[in-house]
């Protein structure tokens, strides 16, 4: 399947721009993401996980060529991405609670991977201050993104341009908060600190997308997000980099995923009820006694 994008700029918007006007521009936003953050400016953060198909075609055909000296396991240059979830928070000077915009889900129920990709790329190019975090997303999910926007005429924001794993412009939480350690999975580190982690097991998630139940692939993408968001928090509060309060900011997470995916069946049964128990147990005083 071709994609006409003959009418739309490389990242997806259409060319309104003169070509000094979009040099300068990007000179701008090239500098703006390099530069330190002071104190008292504010810090953006664009929290984003995907799932993912995979390209049946293509596999069949390398497998053709290669017969039996081919993988046996299906790696990134196959994989589509099926869903693709963010959430946005802004942690400005003096204020106790972060501002978080609505949670983002793009499935391939209404947008084709070029589709979901350009948005994607859109809500980063439209603030060069936002820093893209991921659970691992050096692994895999960068190498998808630009494998997409090389095939596809994308052009990558400024946050994936640096290929360096240590680039300013991002976070892989899996890479900062292992080190040196075996790296675990996102339902391992969630279970192990007491964060709602995804409805069903990471490896039913194909299944989920090639049986099109884009309700239940949603709900998990959404899951790994808030997770990852929860984390962010934690890791960025430990460091020194951002003050709030993480009870209330809890909630308002919660608050935004609820705007943004008011269905789903993980906000509303697992992850909200979770956020509120911690903004209460906050406001309690002496030890607090877990249920036997």
């Amino acid at each position: 399947m071709t994609y006409d994008l003959s009418n739309m700029a490389p990242s997806g918007e259409p060319f309104s721009l003169t070509m000094g006007d979009a040099l300068e521009r990007e000179a701008q936003l090239y500098l703006a993401q390099r530069a330190p953050a002071p104190a008292n400016q504010t810090r953006s953060y664009l929290v984003a996980d995907f799932e993912y198909g995979w390209n049946r075609p293509a596999i069949d055909a390398y497998q053709c060529l290669e017969g039996r000296d081919a993988r046996d396991e299906i790696i990134w240059p196959f994989y589509t991405i099926a869903t693709a979830c963010w959430l946005i928070l802004h942690f400005e000077p003096g204020e106790q609670v972060p501002r978080v915009e609505p949670l983002v889900v793009h499935s391939g129920n209404d947008l084709c991977e070029p589709e979901i990709v350009s948005r994607l790329f859109e809500a980063l190019d439209a603030d060069p201050g936002l820093t893209f975090v991921t659970y691992g997303g050096e692994a895999k999910d960068l190498a998808v993104l630009r494998r997409c926007a090389a095939s596809q005429g994308l052009r990558l924001p400024l946050q994936l341009r640096d290929l360096s794993p240590h680039c300013r412009g991002r976070i892989d939480l899996c890479r900062a908060v292992t080190v040196q350690a075996k790296p675990p999975h996102l339902p391992e580190l969630a279970i192990a600190t007491g964060i709602p982690c995804k409805p069903s097991p990471s490896r039913s998630i194909g299944k989920l997308v090639e049986s099109g139940k884009w309700r239940e692939v949603s709900d998990q993408c959404a899951a790994d997000v808030l997770a990852t968001t929860v984390l962010l928090i934690r890791h960025l509060v430990s460091h020194g980099e951002v003050e709030c309060c993480q009870p209330n900011t809890l909630v308002g997470i919660a608050e935004a995923a609820t705007s943004g995916l008011p269905a789903s069946e993980f906000v509303n049964r697992k992850f909200s009820p979770w956020a509120k128990a911690a903004q209460v147990r906050s406001r309690l005083k002496g030890a607090i006694l877990e249920p036997v």
